[in-house]
């Protein structure tokens, strides 16, 4: 699996990440290396689409993470959109809504 390398993070820092599957559809989600690895496995269980690559980007704040998290589920179409796993709409969507990033 590959993954985004980033200096100056360890694997519990919060970030954001997309996981891919062979599929081509993708899974965002909020969290800490280690937590984007979970969420491949358990999406790959869940779809019998294995999870071959991660992209994870750190964060300054949960907010933030969150606002990453939201970003990413809309650039790869939403949370009902075929091409990814995503099925609930992150709170980062309100927190970029107060915050103008819309």
């Amino acid at each position: 699996i590959k993954q985004n390398q980033s200096s100056c993070t360890n694997s519990y820092q919060t970030g954001s990440y997309t996981n891919t599957h062979a599929s081509g559809r993708t899974y965002s989600g909020k969290g800490s290396r280690k937590r984007s690895q979970q969420s491949g496995r358990r999406q790959a269980r869940a779809n019998n689409d294995p999870h071959t690559s991660t992209e994870w980007t750190p964060a300054g704040s949960t907010r933030e993470a969150f606002k990453q998290e939201s970003y990413r589920i809309d650039l790869n179409g939403g949370i009902n959109s075929p091409s990814n796993y995503n099925r609930i709409q992150s709170p980062g969507r309100n927190y970029r809504q107060q915050d103008g990033n819309f």
